[in-house]
């Protein structure tokens, strides 16, 4: 069975300096959360313990990078669609049931900017 490591490299993240960075860790935080929910839980009390605390470790750092995103001031065009990246992986690809009328705005929104913005 593969080893779980510790939260603390998560924890000891300083802010990201863009929404891009903010995006990266924010991926690496579900791929450790979706390890967490695939641990099966054993004898050892010691590692169940520790899978729990991560798991609780790595939600409150998902809120915090959420909250992040949407403190995050727009410098560029780039940053508008980084943002609208990060939100369509939030909110879109973690759906668990049908999308809200403003999460169908955003993605419209989302959708044009892809249209109309040619990558550099």
């Amino acid at each position: 069975m593969k080893q779980l490591l510790s939260a603390s490299g998560f924890l000891n993240l300083s802010k990201p300096d863009s929404i891009r960075e903010l995006a990266t860790i924010y991926d690496n935080v579900i791929t450790r959360l979706r390890e967490c929910a695939d641990y099966r839980p054993g004898i050892d009390e010691e590692q169940n313990t520790s899978v729990d605390t991560l798991e609780s470790n790595l939600q409150a750092l998902q809120e915090e990078l959420i909250k992040a995103s949407a403190k995050t001031t727009l410098k560029s065009e780039q940053d508008l669609k980084d943002l609208l990246d990060f939100w369509h992986v939030v909110t879109v690809q973690n759906a668990a049931e049908e999308l809200t009328l403003s999460d169908r705005i955003i993605m419209n929104i989302r959708d044009y900017f892809d249209e109309i913005v040619v990558p550099a």
